[in-house]
């Protein structure tokens, strides 16, 4: 009895402590998160295909709801044009989409050799200029971690499958080669089925200052 009583004593000094020093570190990673570090411009053209057996696209739909997503997610200027259709109009078979877009990663001796034995960067670069908008510096710049949440539906219409599969397949095909990182998945689409809800990719990346 008396062992009992002098853990629980222990328990509720030590309790406290705990949550401080949790807390402490969640402030900490919070705070390091918001410091600017150095960046540069990542550039690269990355194919999307539609790999899904629930909603249907077009191949302009696929592409509008992409670059609703590149705009949520903060890529410089990115370009998204249809890569492969089947079909004039109506749903495609296997509609597919070229993403060419500008993202920051930390500006590491790796990064920047990488950047410096891209053949096709020149070429990319070019391939994002837009009449009336100032072209892309290509150099080092100030850079902070952001979160972003994307959703699977635009409306909440129950039951609806929504772009749940689409945005599993801009997760697997997209987001895993930039700097950044998932932080909740939420979506776990069933093919051939609606979603409860609205789910959702809530998603950590660089963002220039």
């Amino acid at each position: 009895m008396e062992r009992s009583v002098s853990l629980r004593r222990c328990a509720a000094r030590v309790a406290p402590a705990l949550a401080l020093a949790l807390c402490a570190s969640s402030a900490a990673r919070a705070e390091s998160s918001a410091q600017p570090v150095k960046a540069v411009w990542q550039v690269q053209e990355i194919y999307l295909s539609y790999l899904g057996f629930t909603s249907k696209y077009s191949c302009d739909g696929m592409r509008d709801r992409v670059e609703g997503w590149m705009k949520q997610l903060g890529v410089h200027d990115s370009v998204v044009r249809v890569a492969g259709c089947d079909r004039a109009t109506g749903p495609a078979n296997l509609p597919s989409v070229s993403i060419v877009m500008a993202t920051p990663v930390a500006a590491t001796p790796q990064a920047l050799a990488a950047n410096a034995q891209d053949k096709k960067r020149s070429e990319l670069l070019t391939k994002l200029q837009r009449k009336g908008k100032p072209a892309l510096v290509d150099g080092t710049f100030d850079a902070t971690r952001k979160t972003v949440v994307l959703y699977s539906k635009e409306t909440m219409s129950p039951g609806s499958a929504g772009d749940c599969e689409l945005l599993e397949n801009l997760r697997d095909q997209v987001i895993k080669k930039i700097d950044a990182h998932v932080l909740n998945d939420n979506l776990r689409c069933t093919p051939h089925q609606g979603t409860v809800g609205n789910p959702q990719l809530e998603v950590d990346l660089l963002s220039k200052a």
